[in-house]
């Protein structure tokens, strides 16, 4: 019915101050190194014009980061998911996740990348970023207006540029999109169900579809760019740009989408959300270390080091491998696959969260030993005895003191009933004299 590939959208009209500012250009946008390096510029750029330090703003997103695994994966010359004869393997050597990685999760964790809003177009709309690589379709929902806060917005224009590749790679463009099926019916409703897919993709009509939703045609003869101009349809500027380079990606790039295999889908969200989930994590982590007054490069040195890269490219071969098609053994031999790794990955039995959870402990148990030998050495437990006893000292003082008056007022009391008895006496005397 239909079909996309991804592009990069961003917003021209804020890209062109920063750009007159440093000298930017639509082409350090063209490969993932120079998106990489020009959010750098951006993050300091923004940074350097408010007087918080390490406030810099994000440029770019991703709407599917399993596109990019995947894609990326190709490029750099691995399959992730080799799937023969129904059954996948997973193929994910330590560099190309490397490679991945670098291009992605530590971007994010600097804060030169963002994901925040349910789609990256949300995140254009609140000025979260300047660019995002999304689907082609989903150019329609691109918002024409920055709200930077709720008294504050401005209007914005759309510039449509190819989908950024890895510097020296094979260019390839993923392959997806919307289609029908016919359920199992009579053979007069199969039939009509025919007859009007036929109709629908016929060239004139699907242009037509194509156009209005920014999908692209799903055949030769109405996937060209001289045939949708001459179709007679309105064409914004905005839809020229993005079926033209939509175009132009499928035809001059190697198209790929993953083989079906068991599991696949479950599968394709580990790599939507292996490495999202934890730069997102991790860059909030670092977010709050520097509202504390951690400077941005300790905050993120943390997250940074091979160590850390290590193990979550171990728990990602570990998750993956799950959905391959048979339990072999990778015992005894060698290499740098995902999979052969993972099985002594397994075999340690750790995991980021692990790391993270032993680390807390012993930190929590270095604690309580250095407590035990405060109170050892600073005469805690004797001082306390000391003060108890002062304490009860005071308190059997306390209760004399009350027991005494007591008694004294006791004393008092039998005076005044003497007293009583004798002017009573005394009074009874006189009046019998009477």
């Amino acid at each position: 019915m239909a079909k996309s590939t991804e592009l990069l959208f961003l917003n021209d009209t804020d890209w062109q101050a920063f750009a007159a500012a440093t000298g930017a250009k639509y082409e350090d946008l063209s490969t993932m190194e120079g998106l990489v390096a020009t959010a750098g510029k951006y993050y300091d750029w923004t940074d350097a014009r408010t007087e918080v330090p390490d406030d810099g703003k994000a440029l770019f997103g991703r709407d599917a980061m399993a596109n990019y695994m995947l894609i990326g994966a190709k490029e750099l010359g691995s399959t992730i998911f080799t799937v023969e004869n129904g059954k996948m393997t997973v193929n994910l050597t330590e560099d190309v996740a490397r490679k991945l990685w670098e291009n992605y999760y530590v971007p994010f964790v600097k804060g030169w990348f963002a994901g925040e809003g349910r789609f990256r177009s949300d995140d254009i709309k609140t000025g979260n970023v300047l660019a995002y690589v999304g689907s082609n379709s989903s150019a329609t929902f691109f918002p024409k207006q920055v709200q930077v806060s709720d008294t504050e917005s401005h209007d914005i224009s759309l510039k449509v540029l190819p989908n950024p590749a890895f510097a020296g790679s094979e260019e390839v463009a993923v392959q997806q999109g919307a289609g029908m099926v016919v359920t199992k019916s009579t053979p007069e409703e199969e039939a009509a169900c025919v007859t009007f897919l036929k109709w629908f993709t016929q060239p004139e009509n699907n242009i037509q579809f194509a156009v209005g939703s920014g999908y692209l045609p799903v055949t030769h003869a109405a996937d060209d760019m001289t045939a949708i101009e001459n179709s007679g349809l309105d064409l914004t500027d905005s839809m020229k740009d993005i079926l033209a380079n939509a175009i132009d990606a499928v035809e001059n790039h190697e198209l790929y989408t993953p083989k079906p295999f068991e599991g696949g889908t479950d599968a394709r969200k580990v790599l939507e959300y292996s490495m999202s989930d934890l730069a997102s994590a991790d860059r909030a982590a670092v977010e709050e270390q520097i509202a504390a007054g951690v400077s941005a490069a300790e905050a993120e040195a943390l997250y940074l080091t091979d160590e850390y890269f290590e193990n979550w490219y171990q728990s990602l071969c570990t998750e993956l491998s799950a959905y391959e098609a048979d339990a072999r053994s990778w015992s005894g031999k060698e290499g740098k696959t995902g999979v052969k790794k993972e099985t002594a990955y397994q075999r340690r039995g750790c995991s980021i969260f692990c790391k993270i959870l032993r680390s807390l402990l012993l930190v929590l148990l270095a604690e309580m030993l250095l407590l035990i030998f405060a109170i050892s050495t600073s005469r805690v437990t004797s001082q306390l005895n000391e003060n108890a006893e002062d304490i009860l000292d005071k308190q059997v003082e306390n209760r004399a003191n009350y027991l005494r008056q007591n008694l004294i007022q006791a004393q008092d009391l039998n005076a005044i009933s003497g007293t009583i008895d004798r002017v009573t006496r005394d009074w009874w005397t006189r009046a019998s004299w009477l």
